[in-house]
């Protein structure tokens, strides 16, 4: 969808694919009202996902069927049980200084120099095993079975196909194949105990799972729908983190000035960040204003009737993209047009109105589905990111930075991908006062 398209002028507007009817929202205050409302809800997108993209089983999608209807306040349904838990071990707290602890820990541990490589190639490698270890433990199937990281990115490549269910085994063949891998490495992980050195989140899904009955071939289904969450958009996030920074030495250079300017005996704490280093979370804030691209699908589950006197018929899906908010100028007090990255920071020490309205700003999305993930994202990216550029020089191999374009064709990314990777090689930074920091978790 054309970001400049005229219909994105329009608050709402609506489009037809195949027999399916798609309410496309672009007006702030109307999606304040539809992604709250009780009538317009993600659940049924999730049973939806978990046949088609793990593979649940149709005795399993049943009863969660039945549970969405029975119990739309989704307190006792097995997605709403799943949601409280992803906020309670996700949100700040002992938990999520747990897992920001793993990422930091297995991102020492897997940094090294790279004579030559591609960047996003790369980034999607040290995020699929930094954050599959950090959720899931020593026993992390990602790391038994270096075949099952291919396996991913084949499977996520093929999610278009495998949610369009038609004819997947044919359309989607190598999809199906990855999909049924992961789902039976997880089965095992699940069957052989590996749970239980998981982290808090892994091991409470586990045992909820158990006592209601599911099994470990289906647990191993929902397990593909949250490394779709865990895996799929740092790559990219981190990808033009380091591309708007190493392509811009004065930048870099201010950078890693203010990192030296916030260590406290050689150590910067990742949850003081985004204070006491302004300029790298709000190149963070403005990678995710560029290049995000969620679309925040609801489904319409009983007809509704807005204001206008406009119907949203039962069983449409509405869409509220990011993309369209973060490119509309009425919205924005700077131009919008170009990547900048002192957009976010204070000025003269006072912040200020970066929105005309907060609402305009949604990477994460919001409303009653708001991202339960985003404070781990936002850290696991940061304190990645921050050990990256205190540690290494990425230099590309032919002198030169292009810009990649972005690649549009993907559907579960909110951050779009790059079009074109970049070969380029990390060499060690020789800056004993830069590539001594350590990163901590602070109290």
């Amino acid at each position: 969808m054309c970001r400049s398209s005229q219909y994105c002028r329009l608050p709402i507007f609506k489009i037809r694919v195949l027999t399916k009817a798609i309410y496309v929202v672009t007006d702030v205050k109307l999606i304040r009202k539809l992604q709250t409302h009780p009538k317009i809800l993600f659940d049924p997108l999730y049973v939806l996902a978990a046949e088609r993209l793990g593979g649940t089983s149709e005795e399993r999608a049943r009863d969660m069927r039945r549970e969405q209807d029975a119990d739309r306040t989704k307190l006792k349904s097995t997605i709403g049980r799943t949601h409280m838990r992803l906020n309670h071990f996700l949100k700040p707290g002992p938990s999520l200084d747990a897992l920001l602890n793993g990422v930091i820990r297995n991102t020492v541990k897997e940094l090294k120099p790279v004579g030559s490589t591609k960047l996003f190639e790369w980034t999607q490698y040290i995020v699929t095993i930094v954050g599959s270890e950090t959720i899931y433990g020593p026993r992390n199937p990602f790391r038994d079975n270096p075949l099952l990281e291919q396996a991913f990115w084949d499977y996520e490549a093929s999610i278009p196909l495998l949610m369009l269910n038609a004819f997947p085994t044919f359309l989607a063949s190598k999809g199906v194949r990855a999909r049924n891998l992961l789902r039976q490495a997880f089965s095992e992980y699940f069957s052989e105990g590996g749970a239980s050195s998981a982290s808090d989140l892994i091991r409470a899904n586990h045992a909820a799972n158990r006592e209601h009955g599911v099994s470990n071939n289906d647990q191993g289904g929902f397990e593909l729908i949250t490394c779709i969450g865990l895996l799929v958009n740092t790559p990219p996030t981190l990808f033009w983190i380091l591309y708007h920074i190493y392509s811009n030495p004065e930048l870099l250079s201010e950078i890693r000035h203010e990192l030296l300017a916030a260590a406290e005996n050689g150590e910067v704490d990742l949850k003081q960040l985004p204070s006491r280093c302004a300029l790298l979370y709000s190149v963070f804030q403005e990678v995710l204003r560029c290049h995000a691209s969620s679309l925040s699908t609801r489904i319409v589950v009983e007809d509704v009737i807005l204001d206008d006197g406009m119907l949203l018929k039962k069983g449409s899906a509405v869409h509220m993209p990011s993309s369209v908010l973060h490119s509309k100028q009425s919205y924005w007090n700077a131009p919008v047009n170009s990547f900048d990255p002192f957009r976010f920071m204070a000025k003269d020490g006072l912040q200020q109105d970066v929105c005309t309205d907060s609402t305009a700003f949604r990477p994460f999305g919001g409303g009653a589905t708001l991202c339960p993930g985003r404070h781990f994202a936002r850290g696991e990216i940061l304190g990645m990111a921050v050990l990256i550029i205190a540690r290494f020089d990425i230099v590309p191999l032919d002198g030169q930075w292009p810009l990649p374009k972005e690649y549009e064709g993907t559907m579960t990314t909110t951050v779009l991908p790059p079009r074109d990777d970049i070969d380029v090689s990390f060499i060690r930074n020789r800056d004993p006062g830069l590539g001594d920091l350590q990163l901590v978790v602070g109290a």
